[in-house]
């Protein structure tokens, strides 16, 4: 700043930026208030997500044309809620990237999955003359060395924006190369969806290994232990995700959160706590009806928040 400029102010008079600070912090929302809306957004999303598999399963399932055609209208309303996002700013981006990405998974993966292990004559894990996991998880499983070189590239994208690869590089301390003269601009959306898709991939992974006898299923202790571990983690990521202020920003943090929770949530389904209605939307209409207004309501109160705390 020259001498000039300084000398151009009252003494002791307010500049433009002391005014900006106060009117900025006025407008902020509490980031526990952001973080509720965030996180109660993708949970509900989870529970639509399933509520949506199971009404296609029993409108559609019975025949493959019809089951298809399904699928791959929900992958085309992904597809083209991602590329309004790209249109439109945060938290409004992030949210479309967040539905977008668990769009393409239900049409296009889900699909894979339960075709392919029946075309491909997948036998299902027979324990004890027992069917322990269908041929469609295991397939899922085989898929792992495909899901881990695609995360170290994601880790090794020094511009990527997904939070989880960042988190990993911090645990980790791995320097990406620097990446000097990239005009690379972040879209919440893309970031929001690819982070989606990949958080789901995880998460599946992790679940059958969970209840695979060969791994994390091998005794209840070993089980036991392995959901605690989670506990831990989802708690430890719940409180970094409820000192997030930026409503983009809290919906992306959100979307490993949540579904790192939905491991415990289904967990306390087969041990008979409260019944998983969410993937029988016809015997418990009401209480899946209810995940869609939840939902509605996350969305409006994140886009609602005021500009001040939106910047990313």
């Amino acid at each position: 700043m020259s001498t000039d400029t300084v000398r151009s102010r009252p003494p002791g008079g307010p500049s433009a930026r002391d005014h900006a600070v106060p009117a900025a912090s006025a407008g902020r929302w509490p980031p526990v208030a952001v973080g509720a809306l965030s996180l109660g957004l993708v949970i509900a999303g989870i529970a639509l997500a399933n509520t949506t598999m199971g009404l296609q399963r029993a409108w559609f399932g019975g025949a493959f044309w019809t089951d298809s055609l399904a699928s791959f209208a929900l992958a085309g309303l992904g597809t083209a809620l991602i590329w309004k996002g790209l249109k439109v700013e945060d938290p409004a981006a992030s949210i479309l990237g967040y539905a977008g990405g668990a769009l393409l998974w239900m049409g296009f993966f889900e699909w894979t999955w339960r075709y392919f292990s029946v075309w491909l004559g997948i036998d299902p894990l027979m324990v004890d003359g027992q069917p322990a996991l269908p041929g469609s998880f295991l397939l899922i499983q085989a898929s792992v060395c495909i899901f881990l070189p695609l995360t170290i590239l994601g880790v090794a994208n020094k511009d990527s924006r997904c939070r989880m690869m960042q988190w990993i590089r911090r645990v980790f301390r791995l320097q990406a190369p620097a990446t000097r003269g990239n005009a690379h601009k972040s879209d919440p959306a893309r970031v929001a969806a690819t982070e989606t898709i990949f958080v789901i991939w995880f998460v599946y992974l992790l679940n059958i290994s969970l209840y695979d006898p060969r791994l994390l299923g091998a005794s209840q202790n070993v089980y036991l232990a392995s959901l605690a571990v989670i506990g831990i983690w989802a708690v430890y990521l719940v409180s970094r995700h409820l000192r997030i202020p930026s409503p983009g920003l809290s919906v992306r943090y959100a979307i490993p959160t949540a579904y790192l929770l939905s491991i415990l949530i289904d967990g306390s389904t087969l041990s008979g706590l409260f019944p998983a209605f969410w993937i029988m939307p016809l015997q418990y209409p009401v209480a899946a009806s209810t995940m869609a207004l939840v939902f509605a309501g996350c969305v409006y109160g994140l886009c609602r928040a005021p500009q001040a705390a939106r910047a990313s």
